[in-house]
């Protein structure tokens, strides 16, 4: 086995620390001198997916790619290795919220940040989902939350406040504004119609986004299926109170609001263009088709974790 860390340079927690994590990977690797490993620093946006695509073709074991970064870093690691069954993805999380290994349970998350349990540890199988010819792991959200978390980051980042308070603002500013789909949407799901103007969507392969909130309570990327929530709010004004409970996980207290569906497909399209996040990478485009890939990424997880069922964090709990 080959080992490939991709670091990207700008991850909250890898800028001014380059050299120190480099220093890290020797060090461990002094340790076991009859493993091989190369380290390549990315130089811009979505430069992971050609690098790892190049480094594959000439591959003939099993390589093992730690994205070391945030969610964006993760998600390019995740395209450059779809459809190649002798890689595994490692995630050494660098990043402002990691949110993805969340749904390994709080408790476990400490284990994914030791780099000897990542080269160590086993893997386990779980899904992904298309989205056109990119594709996701955590979650692609629609509207108004992806407005909100587009947003929100930046607010978090600019005034330093805690993430999920800088989407919290940033949703309901993006209510009040007005800045949310004004016209119908034609919506098939599994070649059901599901079409009509919908305030946000979450089309969700893990439970949550942020650091505690729990949108999706029931999702899992282990199961074969995608969970999708979707927000039909004409009053703006209500969105304080649905917004409580759905980004608690209780969203069945306000299931007027919120219709849950299990997929495998969804098909979107609009006359306008609209927001996409695709984990955490902004888009914008007038169509969308998602569909579950299941167990289409080999992850590494220190300890034998699988994602926890049912809820994330403790109190995260359907009421």
């Amino acid at each position: 086995m080959k080992h490939l860390f991709i670091i990207n340079p700008v991850a909250e927690l890898v800028k001014g620390n380059i050299e120190e994590i480099v220093t890290s990977i020797h060090g461990l690797f002094k340790l076991y001198s009859d493993m091989q490993f190369d380290i390549y620093v990315t130089k811009f946006s979505r430069d992971a997916v050609s690098y790892i695509r190049k480094y594959m073709a000439d591959a003939r074991d099993i390589v093992r790619v730690y994205a070391v970064g945030g969610s964006g870093t993760l998600n390019e690691v995740v395209n450059g290795c779809m459809h190649m069954p002798n890689v595994q993805i490692a995630y050494y999380p660098r990043g402002r919220l990691n949110s993805f290994i969340n749904c390994f349970g709080e408790k476990n998350v400490h284990l994914f940040s030791s780099l000897r349990n990542l080269v160590m540890a086993d893997t386990i199988y779980l899904d992904a989902f298309s989205c056109g010819n990119k594709y996701g792991i955590a979650n692609c959200l629609i509207g108004a939350e992806a407005s909100a978390k587009y947003h929100g980051d930046k607010i978090s980042e600019k005034t330093g406040i805690a993430s999920d308070i800088g989407f919290k603002v940033a949703g309901i500013h993006c209510a009040l504004s007005g800045g949310f789909p004004q016209e119908a949407m034609n919506v098939v799901i599994d070649g059901e119609n599901y079409s009509g103007r919908y305030f946000s969507m979450n089309i969700a392969n893990i439970a949550t986004y942020g650091r505690k909130m729990v949108p999706a309570v029931e999702a899992r990327p282990d199961d074969g299926r995608l969970e999708i929530y979707m927000i039909a709010l004409r009053n703006r004004y209500k969105v304080i109170p649905v917004a409580y409970h759905y980004t608690r996980g209780s969203y069945d207290s306000v299931s007027d609001k919120v219709n849950h569906i299990q997929a495998r497909k969804i098909d979107i399209t609009s006359k306008s263009p609209f927001c996409y996040s695709l984990d955490g990478e902004v888009y914008f485009d007038r169509k969308l088709s998602c569909e579950i890939v299941p167990g289409a990424v080999n992850f590494v997880c220190p300890a034998g974790l699988i994602p926890a069922p049912g809820g994330i964090f403790a109190g995260a709990v359907r009421r």
